[in-house]
């Protein structure tokens, strides 16, 4: 019997940690996927130039460790030209987010919102080539074997999109869905219609959550969880996260990266 065919899919600026994450990325994800699947690996990256990422340049070319099956690639200055369109005070509707929110970060939403568009386009693209989808931000250390039966959970109920715990906000926790490539696909082409997201007075995991309301698509938890690294190296703790239980997983995945700089 042939095996059930996987796409696990990467999305912006995938040099941006990528060196500090791959490994493991590999041993949690990608490895028992491909003990129980047939594994293709999809990236959009988003080229920053010269552009600083969390302060410094990046290291282009990083991104090649994931030995990506197809890739697309955009700069991030062309993208920019249009996201500026979008938040000029002119337009309409005004991009406003939660008071706390940033210019910049408001800014980061966007590009955000456009890399994880182009997923959702490819996925709706190669629907019947897939039969699961698993997502993940390339700048994220996961702390858990990823947990195979997720992928079954979602074959067997195609309505539902799972997300971790890790940092819901007034929302869903974004950047690590579990699906199948039609239904996600819906969730993550949130850009082309950023007009039913803003303004808005909360943040960017309410957008996501908003989408799965708009969608009509079934919201699920996977036992996933991670933390986020920064282009230089130092480990972000959101959320779940912050509580001391994952103090010891912190300063592991800490050792690690020190010892990789």
């Amino acid at each position: 019997m042939s095996k059930a065919r996987i796409a696990v899919c990467f999305f912006g600026v995938l040099d941006r940690s990528i060196r500090f994450t791959i490994r493991q990325i590999t041993k949690l994800i990608l490895d028992p996927l491909r003990e129980n699947y047939d594994v293709t690996l999809y990236g959009f990256n988003l080229h920053v130039g010269s552009s600083l990422v969390d302060g410094q340049l990046v290291s282009h070319g990083d991104w090649n460790c994931l030995d990506l099956d197809i890739v697309h690639e955009e700069n991030q200055d062309e993208i920019d030209l249009e996201i500026k369109r979008i938040m000029s005070p002119s337009s309409t509707p005004t991009i406003r987010m939660r008071s706390d929110y940033t210019a910049d970060e408001v800014e980061n939403t966007l590009r955000q919102l456009y890399s994880e568009e182009k997923v959702g386009n490819w996925l709706d693209e190669n629907k019947h080539k897939i039969d699961a989808v698993v997502v993940c931000g390339p700048d994220y250390y996961p702390t858990r074997m990823f947990d195979t039966g997720e992928i079954e959970t979602v074959r067997r109920y195609p309505n539902r999109v799972l997300t971790t715990w890790t940092n819901p906000g007034q929302g869903f926790t974004n950047g690590f869905y579990v699906g199948k490539a039609e239904t996600l696909a819906k969730v993550m082409r949130r850009y082309s219609c950023y007009h039913h997201f803003f303004p808005t007075d909360k943040d960017y995991e309410h957008i996501l959550y908003r989408s799965f309301e708009m969608n009509k698509v079934e919201h699920g938890y996977s036992k996933m969880m991670f933390f986020k690294i920064r282009n230089d190296g130092s480990v972000a703790r959101q959320g779940m996260m912050r509580r001391p239980e994952w103090d010891s997983d912190c300063r592991i995945a800490e050792t690690y990266i020190h010892s990789h700089t």
